[in-house]
């Protein structure tokens, strides 16, 4: 089978550079059919690699509940082990099972955590954590679309194919 390089070539030998006119009309029917055959396959292609996508999307889903649930029933696993061993060591030709304490920041009040940190000016930076400034795509089109000059953005219109 052709390319659609090769079909268009072949439709443009098939006219008369002066006129215009078509040469073989049967020829050049069968060659738009050919055309239009091959561009109706890569559409079905297009449309079997989204479905295949949305398989894969929803086989990753299963497997990440798979994985969240194995991860729990482990979690659950060490502390029901840590319960029944009650701080007790276990040596195994299989296992070993010991203990580490780790210390963890629990904050009960968030709100008057985040205020006492905003009056402070000693300790403050140490106790709260600022974000980067993030740019809102929203804002800075409305923006370029009211005529300001926006440094560094642009409205760039893309063409998208769809294939239904």
């Amino acid at each position: 089978m052709a390319t659609f390089r090769e079909i268009d070539e072949a439709i443009l030998a098939l006219t008369d550079p002066e006129t215009g006119e078509i040469l073989d009309v049967q020829a050049f029917e069968q060659l738009q059919m050919e055309r239009t055959q091959k561009a109706e396959n890569m559409a079905l292609w297009a449309l079997d690699l989204d479905d295949e996508v949305q398989a894969i999307d929803g086989e990753l889903t299963r497997l990440m509940a798979r994985k969240r649930a194995a991860q729990n029933k482990a979690k659950s696993l060490r502390q029901y082990l840590g319960i029944i061993l009650n701080g007790e060591k276990l040596k195994t030709p299989l296992v070993s099972v010991s203990y580490r304490r780790t210390p963890a920041v629990e904050v009960e009040d968030e709100h008057a955590l985040i205020e006492w940190a905003q009056r402070s000016t000693e300790h403050g930076d140490t106790a709260l954590r600022y974000r980067e400034p993030e740019i809102s795509k929203a804002g800075v089109r409305q923006l370029i679309e009211e005529g300001v000059a926006v440094p560094g953005a642009q409205i760039v219109t893309h063409v998208s194919t769809i294939i239904k």
